[in-house]
């Protein structure tokens, strides 16, 4: 049985808090750029599936799992992500707002 404390993201909170002097517009813009590099992590690690067998391969397999992929990478990030988010955010607070 898998130990329900790897699954705890309370110790991320701290990385994924917002940063001071953030708005609530470039917390989402950051945070789906986290979903967007996520997914495509989430990409990677779905083309090394095999796609054999009774019910693998395709073309629709492809594009549901291209789906799955976006869908994980937006799910991780809403979650807490890998604390890319915070990373973007302090960027975008440090260029100032835009012209």
């Amino acid at each position: 049985m898998t130990d329900p404390a790897i699954f705890d993201i309370a110790p991320q909170r701290a990385l994924t808090a917002p940063v001071a002097g953030g708005t609530d517009a470039g917390a989402d813009a950051a945070e789906q750029f986290e979903g967007l590099v996520v997914g495509e992590l989430a990409k990677l690690m779905v083309s090394t599936l095999p796609t054999d067998g009774p019910f693998g391969g395709g073309h629709a397999e492809g594009i549901y799992r291209g789906l799955m992929a976006e869908h994980m990478g937006a799910g991780i990030a809403a979650r807490g992500g890998l604390g890319l988010a915070p990373a973007v955010m302090d960027q975008l607070v440090r260029m100032g707002p835009a012209a």
